[in-house]
């Protein structure tokens, strides 16, 4: 049974009613992934960031902090209870933000039973490389959560085949990409404040931003050639990618960042596709934030996906 979920306020600020729209699963054809790769991808203990109020609020979870692949920070947080085999949930950040941005909903997953990982993006939080664009992270990540992943297939208590993904803003960007086009196909995702539909930001500054060591600035020299490779990349172009996999949105009202046209039209696209599993949630009176109300909603329809053991 899913514990009671307490909705502490860190940066989930307004609780507030939601609405939402759902379509009862049918019959659909499953294609199944890949066989994970083992390549033995490495890691090396490094400290867990002080100074994060997710550590006092989960005493019982705990919490660790790698560098995998010698490129790659993540933090993973479990319930160390002797369970083997947890689902594994991977939560990717928005644009200037960084894994511990995660970990408050990383300790509510980890109590219902799921392994979790959170990884810093190119340029984002710990991790120090050259200027990268937008799109060059939003695409990019796909080959850090292959390696995420297949370091997660090596530990016992993860089952790295039942995995889901959850991700914020940019980070929703990333899920959305990874289904269509990524190389193992997550059971369940859940874009937050987020749009499949990438020609719905060729106007906004988010194209032209350029990330470099945690700092990013707008630089709108290539704006037309960001444009059209943002095109190219929309996770729109492979539709049929979306129907073997479980999927939740979750968008506020009055997010002015990324509007919700993108996710709605997507949600009655993939029901006139006969969809068999998607929910798309909107929260009238929320911005550009993770809605409280759809934090416990996440929580049970991922529990219902993977199933994970009490």
């Amino acid at each position: 049974m899913i514990k009671k979920i307490f909705l502490l306020a860190i940066s989930f600020a307004f609780l507030i009613t939601g609405c939402s729209t759902n379509k009862s699963p049918i019959e659909n054809t499953t294609i199944p992934s890949p066989t994970i790769s083992i390549d033995n991808v490495s890691s090396t203990e490094i400290p867990v960031l002080e100074n994060n109020e997710f550590l006092a609020m989960f005493p019982e979870i705990t919490y660790t902090a790698k560098m995998i692949d010698g490129r790659i920070p993540i933090l993973e947080s479990y319930l160390d209870n002797g369970q083997l085999n947890k689902p594994l949930v991977i939560m990717v950040h928005g644009a200037n933000g960084n894994k511990e941005a995660m970990g408050y909903l990383q300790g509510l997953f980890s109590q219902n039973g799921f392994y979790v990982i959170s990884l810093d993006l190119r340029s984002h939080g710990e991790r120090e490389i050259e200027k990268v664009t937008f799109h060059d992270v939003l695409i990019s990540t796909g080959e850090d959560i292959d390696k995420v992943i297949e370091y997660a297939s090596t530990n016992e208590q993860i089952d790295a085949e039942n995995f889901g993904m959850l991700g914020f803003s940019m980070g929703g960007m990333i899920c959305y990409w990874y289904t269509a086009n990524g190389k193992y196909t997550p059971k369940i995702i859940a874009p937050i404040s987020s749009t499949p539909d990438w020609s719905q930001i060729q106007d906004s500054y988010l194209v032209d931003l350029l990330f470099e060591n945690g700092n990013s600035e707008v630089v709108a020299d290539n704006h037309q050639q960001e444009v059209e490779k943002m095109l190219d990349s929309s996770p729109i172009n492979n539709l049929d990618k979306f129907m073997n996999t479980t999927i939740i949105i979750g968008h506020g009202g009055l997010d002015d960042l990324i509007y919700p046209i993108g996710d709605q039209t997507f949600y009655q696209t993939m029901l006139s596709m006969n969809h068999p599993k998607i929910e798309y949630h909107e929260f009238p009176d929320v911005q550009h934030h993770t809605p409280n109300d759809f934090i416990p909603i996440m929580v049970n329809t991922f529990t219902n996906a993977l199933n994970p053991k009490p």
